[in-house]
């Protein structure tokens, strides 16, 4: 599914790996966890 599809409620949850946001589908309006991840740095 593409991130377009899910609406973001709000943040349940942060951590040293990310955040974990309660999202809605926008069609179906199933509830459901999204994990956004921040990206590490490149090396080299």
């Amino acid at each position: 599914m593409p991130l377009t599809a899910y609406c973001y409620l709000r943040v349940v949850g942060r951590g040293s790996y990310g955040e974990v946001t309660l999202v809605r589908h926008r069609r179906d309006g199933r509830q459901g966890a999204g994990r956004d991840s921040p990206k590490a740095p490149s090396k080299g």
